[in-house]
């Protein structure tokens, strides 16, 4: 009897060493960047896949810019934007006429510079609820705004540039099914950037 008891008692060690084993050879290192994404809230895989997708159906490439609440972005000829606030937004959610007596615009905040200058130029920039038919932006309905910077040591010469606020997301704080943790995003358009020379 005493033989038969220390041989199950092997047994049963032999088991729970192999598997001990196979738990620690099946483990994903911590460092795995696949553990951690597999680990992250569904909210965190939202925003990751929010920031990788297209957000308008204009790719985020000249004339067109994405810029992201709060972040800097470089435009052309050395101009940076910054998307600083949002001022209103009274968009109807549904993009339908029929179900908001208006359509709607949104206003936001956007700080401008020249790349290494210290001045800041703060403009408005609005965009109408009905900025699109079928996808396509209403030229008609895009407010152009101009900034102009003195070129830094030299008299009579001025950088300009002029943008468009073409749209917003999301769509509208008003809609109750927007997340209130995806970060807003512009979508610009430069017109056009260039220097002026005065006589």
């Amino acid at each position: 009897m005493k033989i038969v008891n220390l041989s199950l008692i092997f047994l049963f060690s032999f088991a729970c060493r192999q598997q001990t084993g196979n738990k620690v050879n099946t483990q994903v290192k911590k460092s795995d960047p696949q553990k951690v994404y597999l680990n992250m809230t569904e909210m965190e895989h939202a925003k990751i896949n929010d920031s990788q997708k297209q957000l308008f159906p204009e790719p985020d490439k000249p004339p067109y810019f994405y810029l992201r609440a709060g972040e800097w972005r470089v435009l052309p000829r050395n101009w940076e934007a910054k998307f600083e606030k949002i001022i209103n937004d009274n968009r109807c959610p549904a993009r339908l006429p029929a179900v908001c007596e208006v359509a709607g615009s949104a206003t936001i905040q956007i700080q401008l510079r020249r790349k290494g200058d210290a001045k800041i130029y703060t403009k408005v920039f609005k965009v109408e609820g009905l900025n699109r038919f079928n996808e396509k932006l209403k030229e008609g309905l895009l407010y152009p705004v101009t900034i102009h910077s003195e070129e830094s040591g030299v008299e009579n010469k001025n950088q300009s540039i002029i943008i468009t606020l073409a749209d917003l997301y999301p769509y509208s704080l008003l809609d109750p099914e927007a997340s209130r943790d995806t970060p807003f995003t512009a979508l610009l358009r430069v017109v056009s950037a260039h220097t002026n020379v005065h006589p």
